[in-house]
């Protein structure tokens, strides 16, 4: 599944590329004919590519858009999991417990975590934060699932058995190991799921 995401997304830069690049001339409307015909070449380029049919495609320069288009049964209003555009509300949220004095973000997780055996348990939160804990990458970990099953303590500690290849603290490697991590100690810390403090502290206010 991961890897077929980690194409899709190859595949849709390729495809945004070449849409920005027939895109250039400002002044294009969102239904402009002429942009048709390459559109759907790129388009179909993709689905080959991918096997996905459903999608859409929204190029904007500043805030002007550009071009507007969707395919197969994908609409304006269909609904879509917002994903990585997660994780920087999982770094606000962990930033209240920091603002509060209640975590830090340079000790090591075991502190709070003492179930989280070492090398593991040594990572900091900014080095989970800045994807510098030493995670293979995405692309390299391809077999990483994320268990909905679990708890985010239980999905913490079992990445005690991912090896890290990198020394923390050394290399960036983006990936999402690190915001599980992130969240059991939010979840440990404030005494509640994270869905409840997250809605107390962000969410509501």
């Amino acid at each position: 599944m991961i890897r077929s995401m980690i194409r899709s997304m190859s595949a849709l830069a390729a495809l945004g590329a070449l849409a920005a690049f027939v895109c250039l001339p400002v002044g294009a409307g969102a239904a402009d004919p002429a942009l048709d015909a390459p559109v759907a070449d790129a388009a179909k380029a993709f689905e080959e590519k991918t096997g996905l049919t459903d999608f859409g495609l929204l190029m904007m320069r500043d805030e002007e858009i550009l071009y507007r288009r969707f395919f197969g049964g994908y609409t304006e209003t269909t609904a879509v999991p917002i994903a990585s555009a997660t994780k920087w509300i999982t770094g606000a949220t962990v930033m209240t417990l920091v603002d509060a004095g209640r975590i830090d973000l340079d000790s090591p997780v075991k502190t709070w975590l003492p179930e989280l055996p070492s090398p593991h348990g040594d990572l900091t939160l900014r080095q989970l934060l800045s994807y510098t804990a030493g995670f293979p990458s995405l692309a390299e970990r391809i077999d990483l699932k994320q268990d909905r099953t679990i708890s985010l303590l239980e999905a913490a500690i079992a990445l005690k058995d991912v090896a890290l290849v990198d020394e923390p603290g050394t290399a960036y490697a983006y990936g999402g190991p690190n915001f599980q991590i992130a969240g059991a100690v939010v979840e440990r810390v404030s005494g509640q799921r994270w869905a409840d403090y997250f809605d107390e502290v962000l969410g509501d206010p």
